[in-house]
């Protein structure tokens, strides 16, 4: 998985299904971060980048209604 964030929740829960995250320097369009993912310009993720509950106050779309 690429991604530029991720809290310690979604963190946790995407490790436990054994997939591997990586995090982007710079969040671009998809074509581009596969490129870099490709070309190994991408660093592992070790653990969460951002605080518990940062994107349910950012990120509205989230909340089912």
């Amino acid at each position: 998985m690429l991604a530029g964030i991720i809290g310690p929740e979604m963190f946790e829960d995407i490790r436990a299904l054994h997939v591997n995250i990586y995090y982007l320097e710079q969040p671009d369009l998809v074509r581009i971060a596969y490129i870099a993912y490709l070309q190994r310009k991408v660093k592992p993720a070790w653990g969460p980048n951002v605080d518990k509950g940062f994107g349910r106050n950012r990120v509205r779309w989230l909340t089912p209604w």
